[in-house]
């Protein structure tokens, strides 16, 4: 290990929390005990009640008893639910058994003694890559903007042994940075969110996966930098993230949400109610790698290895706002709904539509395909939407009004400039154009309304009852990625 990355490594350990440790150190019995009450391993539940001890709840003050019994029925009951998934997925994952005294070589090979186990790096399926991140990731909190999800495989399995979901950078801090990195606005960098294990992983397997998986997103066209973040708070010490070409950009502070139930719940989907933590916590740790590693990015990235941890800057989080809908929208939505058409099925469609479904018509499958879209804007052109439920009525008798419809729009909710994107407008009976990308107030100049009961972020949408059928038709028409890369 360079010497930087032993410098980091010291870093991202003076970064955790003296009351936090404290608690972990004191109560180690207590976390032994109730981890094995609940069938958890222990840094399960350890993890959970780190994420938990910045809780308001918590009287992290107060003696390690005190704090530790604050919290200590959520982190137990969440500890559970995600070691019972972990074990099933487990089951269909590890046939072989692997561990952490064992390597995997450069050709993707673990070894003990005669036997040989050839690892696959490929895409995982949206149905799966779900599970993972909704039930066995520490923050039980699926991203709704996942781009591309792959897995390390044993022969023969169907779950992976480790998954990883990237998203586009949707933050405007990461944007800037990947900017003042590369010196380039071409492409809008990834992020690693989501990464997972089942298994007693191989002590290198995770930079593995990592680098197999660059090589396959160049395959894909996706140039630029892949960032992540890391969280000291929680007990990640950055070891795999630096051993995978990761290099420290910038800390970032971070704001831990709680809901009135005192469970933890992620700043994107957070309710109105959920109370913020008060205290001022130590910040996340902002990594960045190049896609290609024989890019011209990797020679700039390569001169900043050196940077000192301690002149790691506190990156700013302001917000831009979401761009205006560019011009080549809307010559490409007539594309979008031919490729949603290709998906469409009976379980795409709204339950209460279902005994009518007829093949590529659009009747009870404006909800997914508008989830859909939300998705493919904020991926392709950084665009910020917001997923509508209401009704479609029109001034015109002789076409019948929609009164369950979803559709999405850009821009502020009480601007008659706001735009109105359906890519199933023709589910209005003697209404023929099939797509509409339009400002409200020329809508209602033409005599048709939207009117929205209900309207949600897409990010807030994985808890919506719409996610399970956008899940089946992601499946169907993203497919899997191109096994080629």
């Amino acid at each position: 290990m360079s010497a930087s990355a032993v410098g980091y490594t010291e870093g991202f350990a003076a970064l955790r929390d003296a009351r936090i440790e404290q608690v972990i150190a004191t109560m180690r019995a207590s976390i032994g005990r109730d981890a094995a009450a609940v069938q958890s391993t222990q840094p399960v539940f350890e993890r959970q009640l780190r994420l938990h001890l910045p809780s308001p709840d918590c009287k992290i003050s107060s003696s390690p008893s005190v704090a530790y019994n604050s919290v200590a029925p959520i982190v137990a009951a969440r500890a559970y639910r995600i070691s019972h998934s972990h074990y099933l997925a487990n089951m269909r994952a590890d046939y072989f058994g692997v561990s952490s005294d064992l390597k995997i070589d450069r050709c993707g090979t673990v070894a003990r003694n005669d036997e040989k186990l050839k690892i696959d790096i490929r895409s995982v399926p949206p149905s799966i890559g779900h599970e993972y991140q909704s039930k066995i990731h520490y923050l039980l909190s699926p991203r709704a903007d996942t781009l591309f999800q792959f897995g390390a495989f044993e022969a023969g399995a169907d779950y992976p042994l480790l998954y990883v979901g990237l998203s586009r950078c949707d933050r405007t801090y990461h944007i800037n940075l990947a900017r003042e990195l590369t010196s380039t606005a071409e492409m809008q960098p990834l992020i690693l969110t989501r990464m997972v294990g089942v298994a007693d992983l191989p002590k290198n397997l995770v930079s593995y996966t990592i680098a197999r998986i660059a090589e396959k997103l160049v395959v894909l066209g996706q140039h630029g930098i892949l960032f992540t973040a890391v969280n000291p708070l929680l007990g990640f010490s950055g070891a795999s993230m630096l051993a995978s070409n990761f290099i420290p950009f910038g800390l970032l502070r971070v704001d831990y949400r709680y809901e009135r139930t005192g469970e933890f719940v992620n700043n994107r989907i957070a309710s109105p109610l959920a109370r913020k933590t008060t205290a001022d916590w130590p910040p996340n740790v902002v990594l960045g790698r190049p896609i290609d590693m024989k890019s011209p990015i990797a020679s700039r990235l390569r001169c900043m290895q050196e940077t000192p941890f301690r002149d790691l800057k506190i990156l700013d989080k302001a917000q831009s706002s979401s761009p205006s809908a560019p011009k080549e929208l809307l010559s490409i939505l007539s594309k979008f709904r031919e490729v949603l058409e290709r998906g469409w099925c009976r379980e795409t469609m709204h339950p209460d539509f279902a005994e009518d479904y007829i093949d590529g018509q659009p009747t009870g499958q404006c909800g997914v395909s508008s989830v859909w879209l939300a998705r493919k804007l904020r991926a392709d052109f950084s665009m910020q939407s917001t997923y509508c439920y209401g009704e479609l009525s029109f001034d015109r008798n002789d076409i019948s009004p929609v009164k369950r419809h979803c559709w999405i729009e850009i821009g502020e909710e009480r601007s008659s400039n706001r735009i109105i994107v359906d890519l199933t407008a023709d589910q209005a009976v003697g209404f023929d154009q099939r797509v509409i990308i339009q400002r409200a107030h020329q809508l209602e100049g033409d005599g048709i309304r939207y009117q929205a009961r209900a309207r949600k972020n897409l990010d807030e949408l994985t808890q919506d009852a719409v996610w399970d059928r956008f899940i089946v038709l992601s499946q169907k028409i993203d497919g899997y990625y191109n096994e080629a890369a």
